[in-house]
């Protein structure tokens, strides 16, 4: 690694007083009451922990990682009342994440854009809608999706092959916990194509693309052919998570879904600034991605049928590179006019 890229000792410092500064504001949250969806995920990852097989023993349409993200925290820690494990899991959860979302931003723009960033992915993250972090299968699909992105933008000399079947199977990994998420799998395969000149690099690493996504399928199918619930998995997961599209949208309750109303003109107005930053660049870059996901992402969720999972913790580490982006633009403007005088 290059001297200017090791991370420095004010920046680890910086994320450690963040992580402390989370911790705190979530104190009072360990003591909340799980809510209904949470419940319903517990409970059935208890049962499957009891032996029973989802979708199988259990009629529910939730994504099937849901299920043992939810094992895994009971798992973890042995804690009375048990809704202290899973608020527990998601504190060392976001911490991690918060990690990564640094490490991605940092690539980006930089260790000011990623501090930036870093900070307000907790604002954004603990004073949403929901006023507290809960455990909604949004939440969870931030590490794999941003994982893809990371895998699909910052691509190593030599290495395009394994980045590209990264990124595809990691944005499979996040459609098993929120299903949208699969419909995404265009916005990747166009950044690839618009990203390389030659013919044959596009649908080489396009194929290489679909080989990590649908390896993750086959995967998925693995088990649901070792315990026996191909019909019902179609039925629950496939059908009518795809069918939700097409019921009746309420959508002022969507806007307010995806878009808090204390941040929604900051969020337009965000939005409008990087159409105008792309239209004026015409880069199919990390800016591009940073754009085109949140719009994807905020369209979906307007027509899908409501079924709490949580669209805003999707967007919110994209909204807090865009902003920090945009300060660090609108200071870099001020100072070049400060200069001329």
């Amino acid at each position: 690694m290059e001297e200017k890229n090791k991370i420095q000792k004010k920046e680890i410092f910086f994320l450690f007083v963040l992580a402390v500064f989370l911790l705190f504001i979530s104190f009072d949250f360990f003591s909340f009451q799980l809510n209904g969806i949470e419940k319903k995920i517990f409970q059935i990852a208890k049962d499957i922990n009891n032996g029973k097989i989802p979708y199988k023993d259990i009629n529910d349409n939730t994504p099937p990682l849901n299920y043992y993200i939810y094992l895994t925290a009971q798992k973890l820690f042995n804690l009375y009342p048990e809704d202290g494990n899973l608020r527990i899991f998601v504190l060392i959860y976001i911490i991690f994440f918060l990690l990564l979302l640094y490490i991605i931003s940092r690539l980006m723009t930089g260790a000011t854009v990623a501090m930036m960033s870093s900070f307000f992915y907790v604002i954004f993250t603990y004073k949403s809608i929901y006023s507290g972090i809960y455990a909604l299968p949004g939440l969870f699909s931030q590490f794999p999706l941003f994982l893809s992105l990371m895998f699909l933008i910052f691509i190593e000399k030599g290495y395009e092959k394994v980045d590209y079947f990264l990124s595809g199977f990691f944005l499979c990994v996040s459609s098993y916990i929120v299903f949208p998420l699969k419909l995404a799998v265009f916005i990747p395969v166009i950044y690839i194509y618009m990203r390389w000149k030659k013919q044959e690099l596009k649908l080489k690493y396009i194929m290489w693309f679909f080989l990590g996504f649908f390896l993750m399928e086959a995967v998925s199918f693995l088990w649901v052919i070792k315990n026996s619930v191909l019909k019902e998995f179609i039925n629950f997961y496939f059908i009518y998570n795809s069918m939700s599209f097409f019921n009746e949208a309420n959508i002022i309750k969507d806007i307010k879904e995806v878009i808090p109303y204390k941040y929604y003109l900051i969020i337009i107005f965000i939005f409008l600034y990087y159409v105008f930053k792309f239209v004026l660049n015409k880069k199919y870059d990390f800016n591009w991605l940073l754009l085109v996901v949140p719009v994807f992402i905020c369209v979906v969720a307007f027509f899908q049928k409501k079924m709490d999972i949580g669209f805003f913790y999707i967007l919110a580490p994209f909204f807090s590179i865009m902003v920090s982006v945009f300060i660090k633009d609108l200071m870099m403007l001020i100072l070049r006019k400060y200069k001329k005088y």
